[in-house]
């Protein structure tokens, strides 16, 4: 499930998961190009330095995903779907969906299942 989020509801939930987070782009053999970077929010979009070879990679497909790790055991990951561009040194992101996923049936404490489910990135469910 992708939800659409406003710019400022994306900043609130970067501010629990942190700036650095995983740059996923495709590469020329259609496979996936994973990097760590240090995001920044500026003008409503995303930014973080550009390697070589996401410079090479956005060129040829521009649409990316940004995966911030869960930060606590059973805890929701945060995945963003963007459009990039370049600015000088800069890969500049327009996020276009945001979701806080978790993984499906894990076990809880009392041996109960906990459903896979998904929220909104402003929710206050997490």
């Amino acid at each position: 499930m992708s939800i659409s989020v406003q710019l400022d509801e994306l900043g609130s939930q970067m501010e629990r998961y942190g700036m650095s987070a995983y740059l996923l782009t495709v590469n020329e053999n259609i496979t996936t190009h994973i990097a760590n970077q240090t995001f920044s929010i500026v003008n409503s979009k995303l930014e973080c330095p550009l390697s070589r070879s996401a410079e090479r990679n956005v060129a040829l497909h521009p649409k990316v995903s940004i995966l911030w790790p869960a930060y606590e055991i059973d805890g929701y990951s945060m995945i963003v779907d963007g459009y990039c561009s370049r600015s000088q040194n800069l890969l500049i992101i327009e996020p276009v969906s945001a979701v806080l996923h978790r993984p499906a049936q894990n076990k809880l404490d009392d041996n109960r299942t906990r459903e896979d489910n998904c929220v909104d990135a402003d929710s206050e469910e997490v």
